[in-house]
């Protein structure tokens, strides 16, 4: 567990983000947030600069680092 899941009440995304994290995933709209919440539970939290990725498997998070918003995600 990071330092991010004490903020999971916080974390979200916009809906631009529901579509490109769906999309980069090829993941349902539905899922993402419960996937994201679960990469955060389990991965590595890396910060550079503003922003915080966050890695668990072949999954990396983008989350900026204030505004706790999940901007991407990628397949490693």
């Amino acid at each position: 567990m990071n330092e991010l899941s004490q903020y999971m009440d916080k974390i979200h995304t916009t809906p631009m983000g529901m579509k490109r994290i769906a999309r980069n995933l090829n993941i349902s709209n539905d899922a993402v947030m419960d996937i994201c919440r679960g990469v955060i539970r389990r991965g590595h939290l890396t910060r550079r600069g503003k922003n915080d990725y966050v890695t668990d498997g072949n999954i990396t998070l983008t989350i900026h680092h204030q505004a706790l918003t999940i901007i991407t995600a990628h397949k490693n």
